[in-house]
Parts: C-alpha cells; sequence; structure tokens
C-alpha cells in the first residue's frame, strides 16, 4: 500500500519529479564529465612523454632549462657513445599547439623505437628544414608528404618540408606521437631560437661507475636526472588545474543535492496529513523512513543513470577543452576518445546516490519520528525550525568563520584550502533561514505600501513556510556564488596573464 502510494503521489507531481532528477543528473555529470576528461588529458600526456622519452636511463638537464651544444660533443670525445642531443619546444601548426623535437638520427636510433623504425636517413639529412610526422599527426594537421608546414614560435613563421611519414608499427604508440614534429638537432634550434644549445642530453647508462664518470665532466648548472622525474614535474604542473576542475565540480553536486533536498522536503509536507493519518492506522515510523528513503533512491538511482549518460556525451566536449587549456598553459598533448574508465563511472554513481540519500535522510527522519498529533498540524514543522533557528545561526557563522580565517591562512594546499571553502558555503547556508526572517519582517512595512494586503501577505508567507523557502534560497544562493566565483577566478586569471605578457 505504501508503494503504491508514493507512486501515485510522484507521478502526480512530474513537475517536483522532475526537477529532483535534473538536480542529481547534472550534478553527477559535470562530475562525471570532469573526470573523464581529466584522465584522458593525463593519459596523453603520460603516453606521450614515455614515448618521446624511448628507452633513456638518464637526462642531462640545464638549470635554466637549456645546456650547451658543445657539451655533447665533450661526452662523445670522452667514449660515451650512448648519449643523443635533444631540442624541444612547443610550436603552433595550423592553430595546433605541437611538440617540435630535434634530434640526431644516427646517435638516436638506440632511444627511440620511431627513430630506428620510421626515419629513412637519405630524407632525413639530404634536405634542410625537413620533418616527419606520424600519419595520426599528418592527418591531424591536414599535410602530406612533399607539402610544406608553417609553424609560428613566439611571433615567427618558419616554413618546413614534410619529408615523410614516421612508419610506427604499434598504433598506439603512433597516437602519441600525435602532437609530434621530427627533425634535425640544427632545424629545431633554428625555429626555437636554441642555436648552440640543447634542450637536454639522453643518456644510457647502466654502470653507477660510469655515472660517476659523466658528472665529472658536467659544467656548473647542468644535473643528471631519470626521465620520470621530468615526467613528475611536468604532471605536477597540470596537477593544480586538474584538482581545481575536480572540485568545482563537485559544487554542481552540492547545488543537487540542496535540489534533492528542497524537494523532499516540500513532498513530505505536501502529504503531512497523509503520512500523519498513517500514522494514526498504525503504520510504524520505519516504514515512513523507508517510505521517504526509496523514494529518493529511485529518484537518484534514474538521476544518477541520466547523469552517467550525459556526463560521458558532455565529457566528449570537454576533452578538447582541457587538451586546448593544458597546451596553451603547459605541455602538448594530443587528447583523443576512448573508452570511460569503470571507476569514474562507479564514482559518479556512488556520489550521486549518497548525495541523493544523504539529502533525503533529513526529511525523512523528521516525517518518521515527529508524533502522530504532530505530523497532523502543518504549524509544527515552522515550530520546530524556529526553535532551532538561533542554533542553526551560531553554527553556521561558526563555520563561515571557521572556514575563513582557514582561507587566510598561509597553507600551500588546494585541498586545504577547499575544504575550507566548504565550510563557508555550508555555514552559509546555514545562516540562510535567519537571513529570510530578517528580511521578510525588514521589507513586510514597504511591501504594504507598494502592494497593500497581498504585498503584507507576501512577506508574511516567506516567514511562515521558512522551512521550504530558506532551502530554495540557499540552493539558488550556492549556485549563483560558484558563477560569481568561478567568474572572478577566470577574470583574475586573464588579468595576471595580461599584466605577465
Amino acid at each position: 500500500m505504501l508503494t503504491r502510494a508514493s507512486a501515485r503521489y510522484l507521478l502526480q507531481h512530474p513537475w517536483l519529479l522532475l526537477l529532483s532528477l535534473v538536480g542529481v543528473a547534472l550534478g553527477v555529470a559535470v562530475v562525471v564529465a570532469v573526470d573523464v576528461a581529466n584522465s584522458r588529458a593525463t593519459r596523453a600526456f603520460e603516453a606521450s612523454t614515455e614515448t618521446v622519452a624511448g628507452r633513456a636511463t638518464h637526462q642531462l638537464v640545464g638549470a635554466g632549462g637549456t645546456l650547451p651544444s658543445a657539451l655533447y660533443s665533450t661526452l662523445r670525445q670522452a667514449g660515451f657513445r650512448e648519449t643523443a642531443p635533444i631540442v624541444e619546444g612547443n610550436v603552433r601548426a595550423r592553430r595546433q599547439v605541437m611538440t617540435l623535437l630535434g634530434l640526431d638520427p644516427l646517435a638516436d636510433a638506440p632511444f627511440r623505437a620511431f627513430t630506428s623504425e620510421g626515419i629513412e636517413l637519405s630524407l632525413f639529412m639530404a634536405t634542410p628544414r625537413t620533418v616527419f610526422l606520424s600519419p595520426p599527426a599528418a592527418a591531424r594537421l591536414g599535410v602530406a608528404p612533399g607539402d610544406t608546414l608553417g609553424v609560428w614560435h613566439e611571433g615567427q613563421r618558419h616554413v618546413l618540408r614534410v619529408a615523410a611519414l614516421l612508419s610506427v608499427a604499434d598504433e598506439g604508440a603512433a597516437r602519441a606521437l600525435e602532437n609530434l614534429i621530427v627533425a634535425d638537432v640544427a632545424t629545431a634550434q633554428q625555429v626555437l631560437g636554441l642555436e648552440g644549445r640543447l634542450s637536454r642530453i639522453d643518456l644510457m647508462v647502466e654502470n653507477p661507475a660510469r655515472l660517476a664518470e659523466i658528472e665529472g665532466l658536467l659544467p656548473p648548472g647542468v644535473r643528471v636526472q631519470r626521465p620520470a622525474a621530468r615526467t613528475e614535474a611536468l604532471s605536477k604542473m597540470t596537477e593544480a588545474f586538474r584538482l581545481n576542475l575536480a572540485a568545482l565540480s563537485f559544487l554542481a553536486l552540492v547545488v543537487g543535492t540542496f535540489l534533492v533536498y528542497n524537494t523532499t522536503t516540500f513532498s513530505v509536507v505536501q502529504r503531512r496529513q497523509l503520512l500523519g493519518r498513517l500514522r494514526a492506522m498504525g503504520v510504524q515510523r520505519s516504514e515512513v523512513f523507508r517510505l521517504v528513503m526509496g523514494e529518493a533512491f529511485a529518484v537518484g538511482v534514474v538521476g544518477t543513470a541520466l547523469g552517467l549518460l550525459l556526463g560521458v556525451v558532455l565529457g566528449q566536449g570537454m576533452v578538447r577543452l582541457v587538451a586546448q587549456t593544458i597546451n596553451d598553459l603547459y605541455v602538448s598533448v594530443a587528447v583523443r576518445g576512448g573508452d570511460v574508465g569503470a571507476w569514474t563511472l562507479a564514482k559518479g554513481a556512488l556520489l550521486g546516490l549518497a548525495a541523493t540519500l544523504g539529502a533525503a535522510f533529513l526529511p525523512a527522519r523528521e516525517a518518521a519520528q515527529t508524533p502522530v498529533l504532530a505530523v497532523l498540524r502543518r504549524s509544527e514543522s515552522e515550530t520546530a525550525l524556529r526553535r532551532r533557528l538561533p542554533l542553526l545561526t551560531g553554527v553556521g557563522a561558526g563555520l563561515m568563520a571557521l572556514g575563513g580565517a582557514a582561507l587566510v591562512m598561509p597553507v600551500a594546499s588546494l585541498a586545504f584550502s577547499y575544504t575550507a571553502l566548504l565550510a563557508v558555503l555550508l555555514g552559509f547556508a546555514l545562516v540562510v533561514p535567519a537571513a529570510v526572517a530578517l528580511f521578510a519582517r525588514g521589507v513586510r512595512p514597504l511591501a504594504g505600501r507598494v502592494a497593500g494586503p497581498l504585498g503584507r501577505m507576501a512577506a508574511g508567507g516567506l516567514e511562515a513556510n521558512l522551512s521550504r523557502v530558506a532551502v530554495a534560497v540557499a540552493a539558488l544562493a550556492v549556485a549563483v556564488a560558484a558563477t560569481i566565483g568561478v567568474g572572478v577566478m577566470i577574470g583574475s586569471f586573464r588579468q595576471t596573464v595580461v599584466v605577465w605578457l
């Protein structure tokens, strides 16, 4: 009987049901989409760096980002043959950010498979300013062997000729090279403005004694590091960006949680008379609790399923935007579509269900624990809220003060800062009921003068239905605050870039 009554109520109030579903679906969709975009960008970055690093065991890098070309000659003359010079930098070609990799094909063959297998030395060395591309890179740029390719670096345009395509046997490696333009060292130095300089020197040294000999030949400012250290350093550059996206996506889920809480509370209030009669007829408190939580679970399952589907679709578009931002600000990556990880879907489903059930817990608990006579009186819920108003306001003010103090502390942790920000948001939401009540009392005389009795009734209605109005105001306020906050952050970042340029 309770199940049929619940289903009938939901079907008789489609707009209320739709609002709950939209709240859950949008929150889950944004979380899943951001996770899809972040994970694909990370995988593309790791595949690209690993393929380019190849079989090098160590790298020589300079403190200023470059080192003198003469050092490579010194190492070769000292008998260290398993060394390879590398010149690396970003260029823009056909509105695409690409990595220009300059190498010596004779020395580089032991290090990278695409050098030993896919480069014809006669084409590479016979004609100046020639480059090689992987088939996916050529398709991405819309060029073929024999075509010219204009690239831009630091405001200067350079014309290069595509000699041939790299014959990479592994399709995964070919995809990893999609953002790569391969040239000889001299060509890369001319384009990148690094005449007489190298980006790094790759080494294949397993013997610690030999490595110590190399270190003895190094000039000041040049150090030895493993390729994994460089990859980790580049990964840390993008870590804050990815964490920002993930944290902002959870704000969408927070707003969705407010909507679910509001609609669940509204549905309980609408059925107070029905719930009171059921309790009077002998329905137990646990059954009423399961009734409300069961409705929330059904809404959570449907809304989460819709959110997962929407998130996968939304993620396809976000992948391109995230990759473009990483290309413009950090390192060059080429991100393509791929399978969505099972963990991403599982995380989205767990978050959606947990947020829905968590939002419905308090309304369900109130509906179950309120005495029968109190349930039959509509004013009881408002009276209970007014009794708790000082406590809610005090806790909210305390959370805002605590979060605000934490935000100004010199702690270099984004996770700590976002936790403090969440405390501010929750504190603000708890202060909203008192703010709405004060606003209603303050505006009532003015509303009466402007609209007469109807104005006074409207202002009085805000305070009379505080339990429902406050939650709606809090949800809207958090959404608007998030929008303004993100806009201020982006505007500040852009202004910083403008000043820096």
